[in-house]
């Protein structure tokens, strides 16, 4: 049993430039994302999951996640997949990091269309879940975001999957979903069926 961090950390230098932005037609129940997990996924590697014959298509199951967060110690032998959007609250340069427990993986989308991902970060092996450093490739590159403007998310990894947003704002750390109000919230949205070829 084990449990996996993810988290995205958010610097921002920001406008309160607001852009009216398209809503995707896959987009759907804001406040939720989808965790599609696969059993019997041995090993420590994101290999063992993309070469099992269920990934992606095939999932044992799935959950709506209400935050960026699985189920911590599912089990110790399988991989997930989570999705859905994030819509930026204000307009600025943000970079993203993550922790895991084992290999995992985050995409973000140019634009609201998923087929625009790009891998910005990846953890290689375990990290404790402050431990935001370990590996260079757990923080993006400098990224800018719109406000208003949706963009895919999606995630893998071996075992469990948390993602918090947090950022910084000057130079004090936030955290974007539990401290700020509603006016900054990164909102999550679920993708809906529609979306479930796409990694």
């Amino acid at each position: 049993m084990g449990k996996y961090l993810y988290f995205i950390y958010a610097t921002l230098l920001f406008s309160t430039q607001y852009v009216a932005a398209q809503t995707p037609a896959c987009l759907g129940e804001q406040g939720k994302v989808q965790w599609y997990y696969y059993e019997n996924i041995s090993g420590s590697g994101l290999s063992s999951l993309y070469a099992a014959h269920s990934f992606p298509l095939s999932p044992n199951g799935f959950v709506e996640l209400a935050k960026l967060q699985s189920p911590s110690n599912y089990n110790d032998n399988y991989g997930a997949l989570t999705k859905g959007f994030i819509k930026a609250p204000l307009t600025g340069k943000y970079v993203f990091n993550m922790t895991g427990n084992q290999e995992c993986t985050f995409f973000l989308s140019t634009t609201s269309n998923p087929s625009d991902t790009t891998k910005i970060a990846r953890v290689p092996d375990f990290t404790n879940s402050t431990e935001h450093t370990k590996y260079a490739e757990q923080t993006s590159d400098t990224l800018e975001l719109v406000a208003g403007q949706y963009y895919y998310l999606s995630g893998t990894t071996k075992k469990a999957l948390v993602l918090t947003f947090q950022g910084y704002i000057g130079k004090h750390l936030i955290r974007l979903q539990a401290l700020l109000g509603k006016l900054f919230l990164m909102s999550i949205f679920l993708a809906t069926p529609v979306l479930r070829l796409v990694l």
